[in-house]
């Protein structure tokens, strides 16, 4: 794009070129969709953020009113938009994309990160070494982390050797040890604690990690899927205490070990497996969560299930109010677009699509309904928690389903999908 020939010039006439060869280059890209420079943002901001009044896109873009209103007028010529009455004020009207706009705007919202690419293509020195001491910072953190383990696990009376395996797993949300019996093979309620307090470390979101030094650990509070992680292991711990006899440091370590999807364990197979149903079933929601985003853990994750839950909360208050009123997601005060609330929508079916025919599969092979769907959560989660049928007298055939309900969970189905897309467009050429 010729950027680099720009590097003496001022800051505002930099500023001023690198806009306009942007609108160049989206003009050059917009031809084919019939699609200016002024209208494109515009339709994309609708597309992401869902229907919006002339007054608040006049905000967003510095425009005013009746340079929006020339850019809508357009776009609803186009069949791109269309308008509806606010009822609640009548001198506004909300805009919304068509089905027709949303197929453009899926088509080309892309060029936004082409040119991104384009203007980024060469990180700076100093962007270089902030991005070098993020993630020394990143490493330092889990190196605390793992050291204090280490220390912790050997206080508490477990071999030197051990403590390592077992911290570098609880960290990692791995679930394994040197032990058949897991965990549960030190019997020692002070090992289990330390196993508790690393499982939710793994399974708390980097971020939230980095900022903690910064923070003063304030980062740790104020992270709202670890606020919800340690309601959820709370709340749940105590109704099944209340409603079973099972030992409170027991269930509380399996409720971890199933949300941060780490899979380790304190009771063996057998004796999981001779659990109260609704336990059980309470144990499948878990692993189907799983932890924060941005941490080691599997599953569905905490962020795409609160914004799913909010998208239906909101689908619901849509249906009780007038029609074309807007009622936007807003999670940790950030706005969520439509495209991600679509985009978490369609991983969760896909998730549990994949889950449905594993469990038929494993059906069609004899094996109990109840016991192969909890199987199949944890295998699709990464977690590991079993109640008797994950072991070497499993049929060959699911032992191969097994591995790639794992692989697939793990990747998180879309890579997935891209990679079979590109073996058969091999194949077909």
């Amino acid at each position: 794009m010729g950027l680099e020939d720009e590097e003496n010039v001022p800051t505002i006439p930099f500023i001023s070129t690198i806009h306009r060869k942007y609108g160049i280059f989206l003009n050059h890209n917009m031809k084919d969709y019939n699609l200016s420079f002024g209208q494109y943002p515009i339709l994309i901001r609708l597309y992401d953020d869902g229907p919006s009044t002339q007054q608040n896109l006049a905000k967003i873009f510095q425009l005013n009113e009746s340079t929006i209103t020339r850019a809508l007028n357009k776009l609803e010529e186009k069949e791109y938009i269309e308008k509806h009455p606010d009822y609640e004020n009548k001198r506004k009207n909300y805009v919304k994309v068509t089905p027709k706009g949303a197929k453009i705007a899926k088509e080309v919202m892309d060029y936004d990160e082409q040119w991104d690419k384009i203007c980024s293509e060469n990180l700076s020195e100093k962007e270089f070494e902030e991005f070098k001491t993020t993630l020394k910072k990143t490493i330092e953190i889990y190196l605390i982390y793992t050291i204090v383990g280490i220390i912790l696990y050997h206080l508490a009376g477990m071999p030197t050797f051990d403590s390592i395996c077992n911290t570098f797993c609880m960290i990692a949300t791995g679930g394994m040890s040197t032990k058949n019996a897991n965990i549960g093979y030190y019997h020692n309620d002070l090992i289990y604690l330390i196993s508790i307090v690393l499982m939710i470390l793994g399974a708390t979101s980097f971020l939230a990690h980095y900022k903690i030094i910064k923070t003063k650990g304030k980062s740790l509070i104020q992270d709202l899927q670890f606020k919800t992680l340690i309601c959820i292991i709370t709340f749940v711990t105590i109704i099944l205490y209340l409603a079973s006899h099972i030992v409170p440091i027991d269930l509380l370590f399996t409720v971890t070990s199933s949300i941060t999807t780490t899979g380790a364990n304190v009771q063996l197979a057998s004796t999981m497996a001779g659990w109260p149903s609704f336990i059980l079933v309470i144990l499948m929601i878990l692993m189907l969560m799983g932890g924060s985003s941005g941490s080691t853990v599997g599953a569905i994750k905490l962020y795409r299930v609160i914004t799913y839950v909010k998208a239906i909360y909101r689908h619901i208050k849509e249906i009780l109010s007038p029609d074309g009123r807007v009622i936007p997601i807003k999670i940790s005060g950030r706005r969520v677009s439509e495209k991600e609330i679509g985009k978490t929508g369609n991983f969760i079916t896909l998730y549990l699509v994949i889950i449905a025919i594993t469990w038929i599969i494993f059906c069609f092979y004899g094996y109990p309904p109840f016991d192969s769907l909890f199987s199949i959560i944890s295998l699709q989660g990464n977690n590991g928690l079993d109640i008797g049928i994950l072991n070497n007298t499993l049929n060959p055939v699911l032992k191969i389903v097994s591995v790639l309900n794992m692989w697939v969970g793990r990747l998180e189905i879309y890579p997935v999908l891209v990679l079979f897309r590109a073996i058969f467009e091999i194949f077909k050429k």
